[in-house]
């Protein structure tokens, strides 16, 4: 049944165009599957759109449709995702770099003056929401329920007109301030796994493909050691960063330790045998030097695909 969505009017006749006269400037995709339609923002919406000098607004509600095969399930080939994207759009800037008001076309300056003391709406992006599953030939929603097209559509539209509503666009700002803020978070909490991987472990990280990192996880190759001269210590070679930092963990349990004024008879025992105090150190150095910067991998992997969720997240208006 894939067969049938293979070119952008099977795709587009989904979702009811010619039913509602509400949407207009069909426009295909010309190397996707997919289209774009346009829809004026409502009379009583707190955006006032430029205009042109009939009245015509120039800036209306763009809506992306975009079917996407490549990123299907493999467990579940038959549902495909689509992503949907909506937006303000200005007719007039799409075909120009700037206002030119002696042109007949362009939205007059006053217009112009009034929509930029008004709120604009925010563009929206639905990536995981809304799916086309050829086993019932229909739309259906992340939950698995059937939805016409149209009301894709609708939903989408009402979601971008609803971000400059007083009360819900408060609650979108402060939606879109705490994305941000944990997106940060995750890069602070990133770059100071990446410190530790480098100053303790004495390995940095340099990816073959330059999505790593950004997009993609990386990989175990692409850690790398540091070109730093090596140390002994009870006949174990490594990185001098890593001996260093073991020194100084000793040190500093010790100190915590002393202070506390903890006595363990556990450690009394290990501190009183030399060969106990060999087998710990090699032991606590090995784990250094192979299982702390692979803990340190993992858990940065795991910073990444957390700020790519949170950033990817959509919110719900309507």
């Amino acid at each position: 049944m894939i067969e049938k969505l293979t070119n952008v009017e099977a795709f587009a006749t989904a979702f009811q165009l010619k039913s509602c006269s509400r949407y207009v400037d069909y426009t295909p995709f010309s190397n996707d599957i997919g289209f774009s339609v346009q829809r004026p923002y409502p009379q009583d919406c707190r955006y006032k759109p430029p205009r042109l000098k009939d009245g015509t607004p120039d800036s209306v509600a763009l809506i992306a449709i975009r079917y996407e095969p490549e990123r299907r399930e493999p467990k579940n080939p038959n549902v495909i995702p689509i992503t949907v994207r909506v937006g303000a759009y200005s007719r007039y800037m799409a075909g120009h770099m700037d206002y030119q008001f002696d042109d007949p076309e362009c939205p007059t300056e006053d217009s112009i003056l009034v929509s930029n003391k008004t709120p604009k709406p925010v563009t929206l992006t639905a990536t995981d929401k809304y799916f086309y599953d050829h086993e019932r030939d229909t739309l259906i929603t992340s939950d698995g329920h059937e939805i016409q097209g149209i009301d894709v559509l609708n939903e989408m539209y009402d979601s971008n007109v609803a971000t400059v509503d007083r009360m819900k666009g408060l609650i979108l700002q402060w939606k879109l301030r705490s994305q941000n803020r944990t997106a940060a978070m995750c890069d602070s909490i990133r770059k100071l796994l990446e410190w530790l991987l480098n100053s303790m472990c004495g390995r940095k990280l340099e990816p073959r493909d330059i999505t790593h990192g950004i997009w993609g996880e990386y990989q175990p190759e692409d850690v790398k050691f540091l070109k730093t001269e090596k140390m002994d210590i009870f006949g174990y070679s490594a990185s001098k960063r890593v001996i260093v930092s073991f020194c100084i963990l000793v040190l500093l349990g010790y100190s915590i330790l002393h202070w506390c004024q903890y006595t363990s008879p556990w450690l009394q025992g290990i501190f009183s045998i030399n060969l106990l105090i060999i087998a710990f150190s090699i032991v606590a150095i090995a784990l250094l030097d192979h299982a702390l910067p692979k803990l340190l991998l993992r858990t940065i992997n795991l910073m990444i695909r957390l700020r790519f969720k949170i950033m990817t997240a959509t919110f719900k208006f309507v």
